[in-house]
């Protein structure tokens, strides 16, 4: 997704948001920094995006060169790796609580997703009885697809399990089912991959 996100700002068919702002390779004036505050140390993931979402309202213009590049080489447990979408649902709802609105990105962003993935979550996001065993069972395809070889299938799965968990613990924080339903339903299907096209 993060490929597909560069080779759209590149070919300036997006343009590049606070939300985009990683700071695994980013620039910004230490004056502009020091102005918001620097680092938030509270989160444990997104702390380069909700620090984007504060340099925004100086305001600053955020740029993409795709000659800047930097690798990120991460070694995983797969423990560690079920735990970050856990981490990026909560900061997310308190980046949202903050006055960014970055919950209405991730609104518009569920309609963009594939049918089954939509109508998986219908049924078990909020309820932990059907998540739990349809995350086990994502979980269990992604890795039979990956010995396989099956790429695009691994992906696919994989990419059901973060997106599952992620979204439960959002339905989690703002207080269950009905408030996560309420807000994804609020945004409709219209927007590309809630960002902001150029």
């Amino acid at each position: 997704m993060l490929a597909q996100q560069y080779r759209d700002m590149g070919g300036g068919r997006w343009r590049p948001t606070a939300r985009q702002f990683y700071t695994g390779n980013a620039s910004v004036r230490r004056a502009h920094l020091l102005a918001v505050g620097g680092f938030d140390p509270g989160f444990r993931r997104a702390e380069d995006v909700e620090l984007a979402y504060r340099l925004q309202r100086l305001p600053l213009n955020f740029y993409f060169s795709p000659d800047a590049k930097g690798w990120h080489f991460a070694r995983r447990s797969l423990r560690s790796w079920l735990e970050i979408p856990r981490a990026y649902g909560e900061a997310d709802v308190v980046i949202h609580g903050g006055g960014q609105g970055i919950l209405f990105n991730m609104a518009r962003e569920f309609h963009r997703r594939r049918r089954p993935l939509r109508r998986l979550a219908h049924a078990c996001v909020g309820r932990p009885i059907l998540l739990i065993p349809a995350v086990g069972m994502a979980l269990a395809a992604a890795q039979v697809a990956d010995w396989a070889g099956w790429r695009r299938t691994a992906d696919a799965a994989y990419s059901a399990v973060f997106n599952l968990r992620y979204w439960d613990v959002i339905s989690e924080r703002l207080g269950g089912r009905s408030a996560f339903w309420k807000l994804v339903d609020s945004r409709g299907p219209s927007v590309y991959n809630g960002n902001s096209p150029k």
